[in-house]
């Protein structure tokens, strides 16, 4: 590479370097290329240099976004750092979370950008979710290292690494105002010939630019009932369409969307599930779904294709990449016009023709080949849908590569979400359907509570004072249902809180009776998690209250457990979001309710902000403990030692989620005896479950007391 020198820029660039500590290899690799790009000129900020003991994490992380004069910021992604940017885990959540938003504004897309330095299964660059859309330089390649070395460098310059050529003058045939077509064809004579040109591969357009097109202009779309539901030609006899009983007074095909471009998308689905159901079988195979879908489409046959690699047209032999463009005319070559082809070609353009629709599947489904369905006998005026590919693929996925077979409600679910995740807005129908379902998954949860142990040095004692109330599903936690809720927005979180309150608290007060401990003075602790927007609604907060007097509950036995993530939310509105939780805190104070901050050090970590909200409990997070126990023991050392003026602790510290794998990082006794910290839960000490013992037993009492040493 040319070297960069001062002389040829007006300033030196300041760049931010974000990054996972995957292992020791992989933090020397980021450290040289800092290294590099100082030597370049580059003023470099990362955490190896600029982050001293005792700075706030979050601060350093925060300067990202708030340092006006941080030109740009490197994302250095491999698979630790997608997997914890997509979990939202550790100090890269952390960062991601400030990241989203300021990348969702910055119109000018260059400040943030991404640097693979390790590709996945399928030969992409290992690409968190949120920079999925966004082109990176791939460094995967070590003999391409000087090379994207040059790009990275050109890029943070703000320099044109392709310079684009000037531009020519107006040609002579194009200046006479005579329409001179002789001159005109001279004139192009000198070009290079279309099919040299056509020849070169172009870049292929990404199916999320396409479906952000669709978005962008769904309001200019037209909701026409067509061939699925059921439209004729004039002249003929109006066809009742086939009935799909949503309620007992209402047919599907009789809901009208108004609002939504993806009728014809929902009816197909219908049609797929009640082909299904017409088998009257419990389980199905592929040859039940291809019979299904070829219904759906009134097609004359569908034909499953395992492997698009080896299957093979008449002129151009394999199918690949390169030959999307040829495809159509290809197959209408072989087949003739009346066939849809349907194939998992990564990065096609969707094509809304009844002759051709590019379908993507999920190749994780089918051990990373391209499969695809060959629909035979589709009437030409049949206009395929865009939408289509979502129920198809969504079906494919559910089933496993049509090999499972789950319940008509489990694939709607996956369609409609999959609709949602894609789109980011569905009908109002598909939205209250949703809900509907939501609701009934909501009747599956249990819930288990894990004992919280409090621990007194003076006195070398401990004792159970409380419990945690944890949503499980067959013992499991339901991560699944949290991810929806999550998706769909703050109605499914709502009600997902006021569920798992209300189950919590009662089935807690069931068991008191059944272990004879009802009466009052015998109640401990119960805390409950629940979402941070959840506690801001008047209406939550009503039906909380409500509970409580229906079930002779104490407010001062309540804890409620917020996400440090959503209660501290830096950016503009963060005064007002701790303004309005305050209030709601404040009412809540009425009640004799607690508040805990869940999650402390996972979200905004600053001692600064969690003094404003003034919570009765932090909850130490687990993944600092076990990612960064020497950070963990100083924070945890901070937050212990925070008093008022009257040398009272600010609030009671909880550390979380101790188990064998933590203890290996920080032990318990260090906890206790050194950091003084007052409680503690987590399969190190007991287990959750499905009861509220009042004591430990007497082999994990004695346990303890020979890891605290006492």
């Amino acid at each position: 590479m040319t070297k960069v020198t001062d002389n040829s820029v007006n300033k030196h660039p300041k760049l931010f370097i974000s990054y996972s500590q995957t292992d020791d290899r992989h933090g020397d690799w980021v450290v040289a290329l800092a290294e590099r790009l100082l030597e370049d000129g580059v003023d470099v900020i990362m955490d190896r240099w600029d982050l001293k003991y005792g700075h706030e994490m979050f601060v350093f992380m925060e300067q990202m976004v708030t340092d006006q004069s941080v030109d740009k910021v490197l994302i250095v992604c491999d698979s630790l750092y997608k997997k914890k940017a997509d979990a939202r885990i550790g100090g890269v959540g952390n960062e991601v979370e400030l990241m989203v938003n300021c990348i969702a504004n910055d119109t000018t897309q260059e400040k943030f950008f991404a640097l693979a330095c390790e590709k996945n299964e399928q030969g992409s660059g290992c690409i968190p979710n949120y920079l999925k859309s966004r082109f990176y330089i791939d460094f995967s390649d070590p003999q391409d290292f000087e090379l994207n070395y040059d790009r990275l460098a050109h890029f943070v310059y703000g320099r044109e690494f392709h310079k684009k050529p000037p531009r020519g003058q107006i040609p002579e045939r194009f200046r006479d105002g005579d329409n001179n077509p002789q001159a005109a064809i001279k004139g192009l004579s000198s070009k290079k010939p279309l099919s040299e040109r056509a020849s070169k591969s172009a870049q292929q357009t990404p199916v999320s630019d396409v479906l952000n097109l669709i978005y962008a202009n769904a309001k200019k779309f037209k909701v026409q009932r067509g061939w699925l539901a059921g439209s004729v030609s004039d002249g003929e006899v109006s066809a009742e369409p086939e009935a799909v009983v949503i309620e007992s007074d209402k047919r599907y095909s009789d809901v009208a969307l108004v609002s939504s471009c993806f009728e014809q998308s929902e009816i197909l689905l219908e049609r797929i599930l009640n082909g299904l159901a017409l088998l009257d079988s419990a389980s199905y195979g592929i040859k039940d779904y291809l019979k299904a879908i070829s219904a759906a489409f009134n097609a004359n046959s569908c034909t499953y294709i395992e492997n698009m690699q080896g299957f093979h047209t008449s002129k151009r032999g394999e199918v690949s990449a390169r030959q999307i463009n040829t495809l159509r005319e290809d197959y209408s070559e072989l087949f003739g016009q009346d066939l849809a082809l349907l194939f998992n070609a990564p990065g096609t353009i969707l094509k809304n023709n009844s002759a051709y629709m590019p379908l993507i599947f999920n190749a994780s489904a089918n051990g990373g080949q391209q499969t695809g369905l060959l629909l035979n006998g589709i009437d030409k005026a049949v206009k395929i849908d865009a939408s289509f590919q979502v129920v198809l693929s969504s079906l494919f996925e559910k089933t496993n590569g049509f090999v499972d077979s789950p319940t008509a409600d489990e694939i709607r679910i996956h369609v409609y979400d999959n609709f949602k995740a894609i789109y980011n807005f569905v009908s109002d129908e598909m939205y209250e359907r949703r809900y509907a379902l939501f609701n009934q998954q909501l009747s599956s949860v249990d819930v288990h509570y894990e004992p919280i142990i409090q621990f007194s040095c003076s006195g070398k004692s401990f004792n159970i004072i409380g419990f945690e109330a944890l949503a499980r599903v067959n013992g499991l936690v339901p991560g699944w249902l949290f991810n929806a809720a999550e998706l769909w927005g703050l109605r499914f979180q709502t009600q997902l809180d006021i569920y798992i309150l209300k189950t919590a608290l009662t089935k807690y007060l069931k068991l008191l009776v059944k272990n004879k401990r009802r009466s009052f003075n015998k109640l401990m602790l119960l805390s409950v998690n629940l979402y941070s927007s959840t506690i801001l609604r008047a209406g939550y907060r009503e039906e909380l209250y409500k509970i409580l007097e229906e079930l002779k509950f104490p407010g001062h036995k309540l804890v409620l457990e917020l996400s440090e993530k959503g209660v501290i939310r830096a950016g503009d509105n963060e005064d007002e979001t701790l303004k309005a939780f305050i209030k709601a805190k404040e009412e809540l104070k009425e009640k004799r309710v607690k508040i805990a901050i869940d999650d402390f050090g996972a979200g905004y970590s600053s001692l600064l902000r969690v003094q404003k909200i003034m919570p009765d409990f932090v909850k130490v997070d687990r993944e600092v403990l076990l990612h960064q126990p020497n950070f963990a023991a100083e924070m945890i050392a901070q937050l212990v030692s925070s008093k008022d003026a009257s040398h009272n602790r600010l609030f009671r510290v909880i550390v979380e989620g101790l188990d064998s794998e933590v203890e290996e990082n920080i032990s318990l006794s260090t906890l206790v005896n050194d950091l003084e910290v007052d409680f503690i839960q987590g399969h190190a000490l007991a287990m959750a479950s499905d009861e509220v013992p009042d004591r430990l037993d007497k082999a994990k009492h004695r346990e303890i007391m020979q890891k605290l040493g006492w």
